[in-house]
């Protein structure tokens, strides 16, 4: 069953008869004709380069093959030290790339881990548990808050869902989601009907109805182009060989021509040959390919301690010609995690230190860490904490939060502080509250 065209156009009805989908779901039977059909709800891979493909790129090259020519050249006339930095300079080049070009690949590679392996769905009138590359078109799926969305859904019924789409549209606050019928033309950041695979969601429940998986996804077309996107050259490697072939044409003319000189006045061949191949070796300049790739890989190793990957080196000299970037909101360029940095409270203002939402850091007055957090920071932060839906979470070495990101920053700023919000709010339970409105401007 092919995916939907434009599906937040059509209403809940429309999508339903649409998709061919039951009020009690699909049945097993139906949803393994359909995965035969369709394939799995797997992301497209683009063909896999193995470690040698990738390691003859770094090396196929025409100055690279100048460079081998001159360190076989130079063995052959008995110069080995020089043969040997030559070679060395190749290799270097060749390990750099290789290393650059595997962490990238792996890099890419972690887009797949923003699908969930497991997705709830209702199948044959129950609820049932099945493997999200198994999901097909017309299945329904049931979210809940910290659910990552398994494919693109057409949302049927909402309850106070929240969704965060920053790594699809750079929105880096969750969006609030609807059911109803959008127009043709909206664009894919205001879709509210939408939820799309990969993202997460961060309050209430839904039900959606599959209308896109794999490589019919919003995040497969993004997968698709990261997968299968064309090599182009830089201004650097269309210098480079132009050099290359340049140097090469004039040094086989001149020592041609050489040899040529030195026959037709009577030198023995042995001596013209010798003659020829020197000239060949000096002229060409092994330094300038050692140079561009140990200045490259400066500048790739200062990036990648910031977290930058660059695939191939001479895209470090595109980007650092770089005048102009134009880039979409915060979400996209960040983790999209917010953190309380400062706090204010009618006795003084405090800092916090630590980034992100692992609850490690001080509080701080003055640049000067505090051994206790003052009462006055604890009153605060514990009627945020409490004015709060947000909770924390570790997997692994990592803390995640469900909720609003403003929200979490709160709560992590209270755990800062030494409070323990779970534990706060179990023994101040919630009677009733007051949400968070816009003309309010408060939460109570």
């Amino acid at each position: 069953m092919t995916p939907l065209h434009d599906p937040y156009a059509l209403s809940t009805d429309e999508t339903v008869l649409a998709t061919k989908t039951p009020a009690d779901g699909l049945t097993t039977v139906e949803a393994g004709r359909r995965l035969a059909e369709d394939g799995p709800n797997l992301l497209p891979k683009g063909e896999a380069e193995g470690p040698l493909a990738l390691l003859w790129r770094q090396v196929n090259n025409p100055l690279v093959w100048v460079l081998v020519g001159s360190s076989g050249l130079a063995l052959a006339l008995g110069k080995g030290v020089d043969a040997g930095v030559v070679l060395g300079v190749v290799v270097l080049n060749a390990i750099i790339g290789f290393a650059q070009e595997w962490k990238a690949g792996k890099a890419l590679a972690a887009l797949e881990g923003m699908i969930p392996d497991v997705a709830a769905v209702r199948r044959d009138g129950a609820r049932t548990t099945v493997p999200a590359a198994d999901l097909v078109t017309g299945d329904v799926v049931l979210l809940a808050s910290g659910d990552k969305v398994p494919a693109d859904l057409r949302l049927v019924a909402v309850r106070n869902l929240q969704v965060t789409e920053a790594a699809l549209t750079g929105e880096s606050l969750p969006v609030p989601k609807e059911t109803g019928r959008l127009a043709p033309e909206t664009p894919l950041a205001d879709r509210r009907n939408m939820a799309f695979s990969g993202t997460l969601v961060t309050y209430g429940t839904a039900e959606g109805i599959v209308v896109g998986t794999g490589a019919g996804t919003e995040l497969g077309r993004i997968s698709t182009l990261l997968a299968f996107a064309h090599e182009t050259d830089t201004p650097l490697t269309r210098s480079l060989k132009k050099v290359g072939k340049g140097l090469t044409a004039a040094i086989v003319a001149v020592s041609a021509l050489l040899f040529g000189v030195a026959i037709v006045r009577g030198f023995p061949l042995a001596d013209a040959a010798l003659a020829a191949i020197t000239l060949a070796v000096a002229a060409i300049p092994e330094g300038l390919p050692a140079i561009i790739t140990i200045t490259l890989a400066i500048g790739v190793q200062r990036m990648a301690r910031r977290r930058a990957v660059v695939r191939r080196l001479p895209a470090v000299e595109t980007l650092g010609s770089t005048t102009v970037i134009c880039s979409d909101k915060t979400g996209t360029l960040t983790r999209n995690e917010m953190t309380a940095a400062r706090l204010f409270t009618p006795a003084a203002a405090y800092e916090v230190t630590g980034v992100g939402y692992a609850p490690t850091g001080e509080i701080r007055s003055g640049g000067v860490a505090l051994p206790a957090a003052p009462a006055d920071v604890c009153a605060l932060l514990r009627a945020g904490a409490l004015c709060s839906d947000a909770r924390l979470a570790k997997e692994g070495d990592a803390w995640l939060l469900h909720g609003d990101p403003t929200e979490g920053a709160i709560v992590v700023a209270a755990e800062k502080a030494g409070l323990r919000v779970e534990e706060l709010r179990a023994s101040v339970p919630r009677v009733d509250a007051l949400p968070f409105e816009s003309e309010n401007q408060f939460m109570a």
